[in-house]
């Protein structure tokens, strides 16, 4: 499971969804299922320890 929420409670917008899935999407990373809230957007993934470094860590 991958959890994002910015850390000043502003609003997920679809720009900062894009930008998740374009790194999601770099990175390879099939997403299974999906949940996203005004302040938060959760991903469950399957566990791939070649995957574990690879996502960047940008803030939002």
């Amino acid at each position: 499971m991958i959890s994002i929420f910015p850390k000043d409670f502003s609003f997920i917008i679809e720009e900062n969804l894009s930008h998740i899935f374009n790194i999601l999407h770099k990175n390879k990373v099939k997403v299974n299922t999906m949940l996203n809230s005004a302040i938060s957007f959760s991903v469950s993934v399957d566990n791939d320890e070649t995957k574990d470094q690879t996502v960047d860590r940008r803030p939002l």
